[in-house]
C-alpha cells in the first residue's frame, strides 16, 4: 500500500504553509458557503494535509482549533478521522488537518467536514498509474531536462527540490516550475528544467548542495490555469470550481507523484 503526504513540510506544502504563504481570501466576509477547503490527497505520501478555515468576523481568524470534525472516507467505506494543527502564516492562523491514513492510486475518497455552520464535504479521485507515463530525460547529451507527461492526466507540478547545506545545517529547498509546463495540442505535457539556473536560484553564497531531486506530480481534473502549483492549491481556498465542494468553496485534488534525478553528469545552462 502507499501512502499519502501532502506537502506541508515534510512534504513540499507543509513548508509553503507552515512557513508563511500569503492567503488570498479574507474568511471574515460574508458568504452563503460556511467551509472553505483546501489542499490534496498525494497517494505517494505518508501524510495528508488539507486547509478548513470557516466564514465569520470570530472563527474565521481565531488562532484557536476549529470546532469542527473532518473525516476521510475511502470508496470502501473506511474512515479516518484528522487531526487538528493551527499554524500561523503572514496572512493570519492556518488550520491545517492531517491524517496518516493510507492513500492509493486510482481511487475514490471523500472528505466530510462537519460544522456548525453547516457540513461540507467533497470527492477526490487519484489518478490510476496505469492511464499515464512520466518520462525525464536527461543527460551529458541532453539539455534541457525535459519532463513529459503522456496520458489522461494534467501536470499538477513540477518541483526542484534540493538538499542543501545552510550555515552548518542540511535545508530542503524547494522550487515550483509549474508555471513553466506547456500542453501540446494531443494533450501531452511538458517542462523543461535548467539545473544550473535552478542550482543558482536555491541557493545562497556558502550553500553546499547535497543533492537535486526532481518531484513530479500529475493529476486528475486539477484546476485551470497555468502555474497553479501544490502550494497554491494548499493555501488557497478559492481555486477551481466553487461548486466542487457541496456546502463550501475551494479545491481539493488528487494526486500521484513520481521522483527523479536532477540534471546530468554534466550541468545544463540555458542558451
Amino acid at each position: 500500500m502507499t501512502r499519502l503526504g501532502l506537502v506541508v513540510s515534510g512534504v513540499a506544502l507543509a513548508a509553503c504553509a507552515l512557513a508563511g504563504c500569503e492567503v488570498p481570501f479574507d474568511p471574515r466576509v460574508p458568504s452563503d458557503d460556511g467551509v472553505s477547503l483546501s489542499g490534496y490527497l498525494d497517494a505517494t505520501a505518508d501524510t495528508q494535509w488539507v486547509r478548513v478555515e470557516l466564514f465569520g468576523a470570530v472563527a474565521g481568524t481565531s488562532a484557536r482549533p476549529l470546532p469542527v470534525a473532518v473525516t476521510l472516507v475511502d470508496e470502501g467505506g473506511a474512515e479516518a478521522v484528522l487531526d487538528q494543527r493551527v499554524r500561523p502564516t503572514v496572512a493570519g492562523p492556518a488550520h491545517l488537518f492531517w491524517t496518516t491514513a493510507d492513500v492509493e492510486p486510482g481511487r475514490t475518497y471523500r472528505l466530510d467536514v462537519e460544522a456548525e455552520v453547516g457540513p461540507a464535504t467533497t470527492a477526490v479521485v487519484t489518478p490510476d498509474t496505469t492511464d499515464y507515463s512520466v518520462t525525464v530525460d536527461a543527460g551529458p547529451q541532453t539539455c534541457p531536462a525535459v519532463v513529459t507527461v503522456r496520458g489522461d492526466v494534467d501536470l499538477a507540478d513540477v518541483q526542484v527540490v534540493f538538499e542543501v547545506v545552510r550555515r552548518g545545517e542540511v535545508e530542503t529547498v524547494r522550487l515550483s516550475r509549474a508555471r513553466y509546463v506547456e500542453v501540446d495540442a494531443d494533450g501531452t505535457d511538458h517542462v523543461s528544467l535548467y539545473l544550473t539556473d535552478d542550482v543558482q536560484e536555491a541557493t545562497r553564497p556558502g550553500d553546499v548542495v547535497l543533492s537535486a531531486r526532481l518531484r513530479v506530480s500529475v493529476a486528475t481534473d486539477w484546476p485551470v490555469g497555468s502555474g497553479v502549483t501544490l502550494e497554491d492549491v494548499l493555501v488557497e481556498p478559492e481555486l477551481g470550481a466553487v461548486d466542487r465542494i457541496a456546502g463550501g468553496v475551494g479545491f481539493v485534488g488528487g494526486v500521484v507523484s513520481e521522483w527523479f534525478a536532477h540534471g546530468g553528469p554534466v550541468p545544463c545552462v540555458r542558451p
